[in-house]
């Protein structure tokens, strides 16, 4: 599933291109559940901004994911991003379809 403040979480293919800045990815690979952080959603959780009054739009959407894997099973076993010390099980789950682009 897909997370962002411009559409309704959705499904997205389990591929590179799904891999935004601004989105937060929920994967369910059966035996881990796994919230992926987009490098700008990344950074402003680092930054506190959810914690800020007037972010309660980002807080939200930062919960959404969360909420969702509960329904599924479980509270999320990883959180990451490309650069956290999880991004392994992530990018090992993830086609990279822009490789075969001519």
């Amino acid at each position: 599933m897909s997370y962002t403040f411009d559409i309704p979480a959705q499904p997205v293919l389990l591929d590179s291109v799904s891999i935004k800045p601004d989105v937060i990815l929920l994967l369910d690979t059966f035996f881990y559940i796994l919230i992926f952080h987009g490098e700008t959603v990344a950074q402003w959780r680092k930054a506190g901004y959810h914690e800020q009054e007037g972010y309660e739009n980002f807080k939200e959407l930062l919960e959404a994911p969360v909420a969702d894997a509960q329904v599924c099973r479980s509270p999320p076993d990883f959180c990451c991003n490309l650069t956290g010390r999880f991004a392994g099980p992530f990018g090992g789950q993830a086609t990279d379809s822009t490789l075969y682009r001519l």
